[in-house]
């Protein structure tokens, strides 16, 4: 058999490390420590959303929710609706305002942190990732009560590879399709008819 040209082996190194590795990359949710400190009460804020929740049908309206949400995110007590919701309104904003990539992928890259920060409110999942584990090798110890969070995760990850990069970097990072099966295999697993069957 010949061999590779030399001028072939650094690429083809690359393209391997980065099968192996992946090259999306975030600085994950539960590294991501909110300031606490903030004065007042999240549960106060979080009243203030109900009405923008309901009128949020314009980029900017969304932009204002997204805005008191994470106002409230850095207000103790710690609520899981409150990072459940940011998450759901990060994807809806990459998702349905986002006119450019930088933007979308920014909003997706939100989304999935503030999924993370709820995952982590279960506190096996959140042993095992600080311990260095990767979210989808501590999949087994998420429960139903973490179904949203795992759902936008899900939603939000996907649609950044499928959305943010072009047909070259998919392929550089096709190991995370590998992954997405992970996440989607435990989400059936716990309740497949979750939120009237939305899994399928």
């Amino acid at each position: 058999m010949e061999r590779l040209p030399k001028k072939f082996i650094p690429l083809t190194t690359i393209v391997i490390l980065t099968y192996i590795t992946g090259c999306i990359k975030w600085n994950p949710g539960w590294e991501m420590s909110p300031n606490m400190d903030a004065q007042g009460d999240a549960n106060v804020i979080f009243e203030q959303t109900k009405k923008l929740e309901n009128d949020a049908d314009t980029k900017e309206k969304l932009q204002e929710l997204i805005a008191v949400y994470e106002s409230a995110s850095q207000r103790k007590p710690v609520n899981r609706t409150i990072l459940e919701s940011l998450a759901r309104n990060c994807f809806l904003m990459a998702y349905g305002y986002s006119r450019n990539v930088d933007e979308k992928s920014r909003y997706y890259v939100k989304s999935i942190q503030y999924a993370e920060q709820a995952l982590c409110l279960n506190k096996d999942f959140e042993a095992k990732v600080d311990s260095g584990a990767k979210l989808w090798e501590s999949l087994n110890v998420l429960t139903r009560n973490d179904m949203y969070a795992l759902m936008s995760w899900y939603f939000s990850a996907g649609s950044s590879w499928k959305e943010c990069f072009n047909v070259l970097e998919r392929v550089m990072n096709v190991i995370w399709v590998q992954r997405f099966q992970k996440v989607i295999g435990r989400i059936m697993a716990i309740d497949p008819t979750y939120l009237h069957g939305m899994p399928y």
